[in-house]
């Protein structure tokens, strides 16, 4: 059987997967009474971005979640500060829950009846657009005075090129050069098929 914590771990692992770069998700977080300063409040999930707080709680319990829970929801943002509350079930809410959810901003996750789609909508779609550059057939030539070519131990110079800083500034300036001539704009094709 579930235990509430490992429902707790679960959700939180969820918001860190989906949630937005550099959003704080934490777990079991406990957050100063600003009614009460010697007193913290246990909150179940945490999520902190660009300076606002986002209350999640969760609820693992065999009856919907009714609109008791909700009004606690409700008060706990007002006091807390948060921006928004996102309240978890994992047996649903009743219908009147829902609707005091919806009048007062109360996110509501059923998770009884969760689709692909509806976790999809949870975090933020963004269109990325990656560049890869592959090398063929380079071909590096290095000049040595006369004098020291009879002193090179070829051995320590090929594994010292291997791992030379000054290889990857090499490739790096490629990449500047074919990106200052705009030569990797736009849409990449796919490579043909032999």
């Amino acid at each position: 059987m579930k235990t509430s914590a490992a429902f707790e771990q679960q959700v939180r692992r969820i918001y860190e997967l989906i949630a937005e770069s550099g959003a704080e998700v934490t777990w079991n977080d406990h957050i100063g009474d600003p009614d009460n300063p010697p007193r913290t409040r246990q909150i179940d999930v945490t999520l902190r971005r660009n300076g606002a707080l986002t209350l999640v709680e969760c609820r693992l319990r065999k009856a919907p979640q009714d609109v008791q829970w909700i009004e606690c929801l409700i008060g706990r943002r007002i006091s807390l500060g948060a921006e928004s509350v996102i309240a978890v079930s994992s047996s649903g809410f009743t219908v009147g829950a829902l609707a005091k959810a919806q009048r007062y901003g109360i996110i509501t996750r059923d998770l009884q009846r969760l689709t692909d789609k509806e976790v999809e909508s949870w975090g933020q779609r963004i269109d990325l657009t990656l560049y890869y550059y592959q090398y063929s057939d380079l071909e590096l030539s290095f000049g040595f005075s006369p004098e020291s070519f009879q002193t090179i131990n070829h051995d320590v110079l090929r594994a010292e090129l291997r791992s030379h800083p000054y290889l990857r500034s090499l490739f790096n300036a490629a990449d500047k050069h074919l990106t200052d001539k705009n030569l990797m704009s736009g849409p990449l094709q796919p490579a043909a098929r032999s």
